[in-house]
């Protein structure tokens, strides 16, 4: 089982935003019954029911936590007012501002019939806007009959104001309501709630709400280990770095110091340039000069000489043809019949 059935378990370890409030549960409700509702909506994290330690009842509530506060809002508009044996559940967001969200806009709705439920007030009531917490109707415990009234609460005076002016005197299954502020449950001078200081008091702490959320927006990003490290696998580390674009896979390494300078375009670092190669035609000037010219053989070009063995199109020239060897002149005899004179004393 995904989700963690267990009543003892301290209810505040639990993520307030993504965990839902169920009241009205009947004595029968269990914790794995309570798991199987919830989990229709969204996957179920933990489930906590309070409970009494001595006899083992639960107290009527419990607390459903989810792995996001969207599934939590999503299962709190599903299963709100679904029936277990009999008795309709209320369901709301469990979050750690509900103080914050009581500013004081909660309407007493009276001259209610029997026929009008929880259920019936929350379609007719959250049209004017968001409520803070489910409709509830005042009921006998032993019963269930219901008293007749019951109370709505909204998170600003705007959406109460808008719904007394709307609501009151309105017919609801054939009975008109009436529709005015609570009075103050800590007030011994019966005073309603609406008045200008709660106003005052509900403007401010609106005001720092979207205050503290924008310094939240522009708090600069901290979390630099979120993603996952990238995986780099050996071929990948083997293969060469790709060039900058608009210059040739090889890079100008023949002549590194000759290549051209485009002023648009970056320069290229050294890592992307490839490594110095051989020179594949004419050495620079100057190089070799000291050195001087090789002797040739008769048919004008040898193995030995310097560079003889490339031209300057960097291919090997032709082999010259074999030439025939010239002709030489006799070497003159000496005539015997020439007279010789001698140097006689």
């Amino acid at each position: 089982m995904a989700a963690t059935l267990a009543s003892n378990r301290n209810p505040t370890d639990r993520n307030a935003d993504a965990t839902v409030h169920i009241a009205q549960l009947d004595e029968k409700v269990t914790d794995a019954l309570l798991w199987e509702l919830m989990v229709q909506a969204a996957p179920v994290r933990h489930v906590y029911i309070p409970r009494n330690r001595i006899t083992g009842d639960h107290f009527g509530y419990g607390f459903c936590e989810f792995h996001t506060p969207l599934d939590a809002l999503y299962a709190a508009k599903v299963l709100n007012w679904t029936h277990l044996y009999t008795k309709p559940i209320r369901i709301s967001q469990s979050t750690v501002d509900r103080r914050n969200q009581d500013i004081g806009a909660n309407l007493f709705i009276g001259n209610l019939v029997d026929e009008v439920d929880e259920k019936l007030l929350h379609d007719a009531f959250s049209a004017f806007g968001p409520l803070v917490e489910a409709p509830f109707i005042m009921r006998d415990p032993n019963t269930n009959q219901s008293k007749r009234y019951g109370f709505v609460k909204y998170s600003c005076f705007e959406h109460s104001d808008a719904a007394i002016a709307a609501m009151n005197g309105q017919y609801v299954c054939n009975t008109p309501i009436t529709v005015q502020y609570a009075f103050k449950k800590d007030s011994d001078k019966r005073e309603r709630h609406g008045s200008q200081a709660e106003r005052i008091l509900a403007a401010k702490g609106a005001e720092a709400r979207r205050t503290a959320e924008l310094e939240n927006k522009l708090r600069p990003h901290t979390h630099f280990s979120d993603k996952p490290p990238k995986r780099i696998s050996a071929e990948s580390q083997l293969r060469p770095p790709a060039p900058y674009p608009g210059y040739p896979p090889g890079g100008y390494a023949a002549y590194p110091s000759h290549h051209p300078d485009y002023h648009a375009q970056p320069q290229v670092p050294n890592w992307a340039r490839a490594p110095p190669q051989q020179y594949a035609s004419v050495p620079p000037v100057g190089e070799f000069a000291h050195r001087g010219m090789a002797e040739t053989s008769h048919i004008g070009w040898s193995t030995n000489r310097q560079f003889g063995s490339r031209t300057h199109t960097g291919r090997m020239p032709p082999y010259p043809q074999q030439q025939a060897p010239r002709a030489r002149a006799p070497r003159p005899v000496p005539d015997e019949a020439a007279p010789v004179y001698r140097n006689e004393k």
